[in-house]
């Protein structure tokens, strides 16, 4: 075994890797307790950390709990799609480079974030939507995905099950022979100038897409 003193460049690159070790940026978590009223989660990271022992052996354990941690959704102005999230709900956490609890508290605005440190766990926010490649929930097809405005939401309705439906409807009252002097040829009358009106309507949506 050497007793050659490190260089000053083995010391400084040891330090650079010991302080990269510990920075936190993104890791896969999963949520273990959900407040959707808030829609804030306390995330367990997935990943463990790993430490060196003081006989330099290799140390792994799990991260502590992360709470209160705000969940992303896409959105904008009054605009936002939102994806069920519960206990055991997977996605990845990344961490805030300074301090956002006086931000989170704001309205939006540029603030001071007060505490200096950065990188730290409890500055982080989880986006959920991560999976493995080795998970059975290959497909979200049976998961509801939520589309709001302004507070508002609504399921989405597909334009060929609304033009069938329409197609059904008009085709029923084309098939329609009135009883005499019952006034159905008046109704059936009435019901067919809409009903094709209506059929000339694309009522395909522009700007969504579901299946």
């Amino acid at each position: 075994m050497s007793d050659r003193l490190p260089t000053l460049q083995e010391v400084v690159n040891t330090a650079v890797e010991m302080g990269l070790r510990n920075l936190s940026t993104m890791i896969p978590a999963k949520v273990v307790k959900w407040d959707a009223s808030s829609r804030k989660a306390n995330c367990q990271i997935l990943i463990k950390q790993v430490t060196e022992g003081e006989d330099g052996s290799r140390e792994v354990e799990s991260w502590p709990v992360v709470p209160g941690v705000p969940v992303q959704f896409m959105g904008a102005g009054d605009f936002r799609i939102t994806v069920p999230v519960d206990v055991g709900t997977l996605g990845m956490l990344i961490f805030s480079h300074r301090s956002m609890d006086k931000w989170l508290s704001g309205s939006g605005s540029e603030v001071d974030p007060e505490f200096d440190h950065d990188h730290a766990l409890t500055d982080a926010v989880f986006l959920p939507g991560l999976q493995p490649f080795g998970s059975s929930s290959t497909s979200v097809a049976s998961d509801v995905i939520e589309l709001s405005a302004g507070g508002t939401t609504n399921f989405v309705a597909l334009a060929n099950l609304v033009k069938g439906w329409f197609d059904a409807f008009n085709n029923t009252i084309s098939g329609w022979t009135p009883v005499a002097n019952d006034g159905g040829a008046a109704l059936k009358t009435a019901l067919t100038a809409p009903a094709n009106s209506i059929l000339k309507t694309d009522v395909a949506a522009t700007k969504v897409k579901a299946e």
